[in-house]
């Protein structure tokens, strides 16, 4: 998880389009982590399943020695553009949401709701956050009641992983930096991410407020 404070990012407002699910119709998995600066900031990371064992093997060694997890914000310039350069390598999918709304929680509401809405339309089967326990049970609602409330209900799962467990997570948190960072760290990272979306836009009737749902 990305924490920056920053001047407001001014993200290239991409086509009305979705990621290219690695240019085929392959089943994925999404991988979610969240930048709070003068905007609010969830990305996902795109992995088909058949990939996602090789891809995990391929960002865990660019865990140090000692080292639990690659989190960007306490890495060094030098390795922040080696990571860059190796996760560019990966050919992966990463979608950048962005809200520029004040109260965080319903920021997050967009951005998750956004996510989850792809995942309805698209071959996602399981959607992966960073573990915040504060705020699970949020997370949880928002996505039940997203992917279930149309007739093309997704089948698609959620679940919250740590960062240590989980190496596709430090995609999703070097980006997310990135963006939040802006100036030369956003144009590094800008060939990773296929494409943004700006949540704010036609927004939907808040459910936060709608009380419990179940969970998968």
């Amino acid at each position: 998880m990305s924490e920056q404070r920053s001047d407001k990012v001014d993200l290239p407002r991409a086509p009305v389009e979705r990621p290219d699910q690695e240019r085929c119709h392959d089943v994925t998995v999404l991988f979610l982590d969240e930048s709070k600066g003068s905007s609010y900031f969830i990305v996902a990371t795109q992995v088909s399943e058949g990939r996602c064992a090789d891809a995990r093997k391929a960002v865990a060694r660019l865990r140090k020695s000692g080292q639990r997890r690659v989190h960007f914000v306490k890495e060094g310039d030098s390795r922040r553009r080696l990571i860059l350069s190796q996760f560019a390598q990966l050919n992966l999918s990463v979608t950048v949401y962005r809200s520029d709304e004040k109260d965080e929680l319903v920021a997050r509401e967009r951005c998750l709701a956004a996510v989850a809405r792809y995942a309805v339309q698209s071959h996602v089967s399981r959607i992966i956050l960073e573990r915040d326990y504060s705020i699970e049970k949020f997370d949880r609602r928002i996505l039940f009641h997203e992917l279930t409330k149309s007739r093309s209900a997704s089948h698609a799962t959620y679940g919250h992983e740590t960062s240590a467990d989980e190496p596709l997570l430090w995609v999703s948190d070097a980006v997310a930096w990135c963006v939040a960072r802006g100036g030369d760290w956003r144009r590094r990272v800008s060939p990773l991410i296929t494409c943004s979306v700006d949540v704010d836009v036609d927004v939907d009737e808040p459910t936060s407020q709608r009380g419990s749902a179940s969970t998968r």
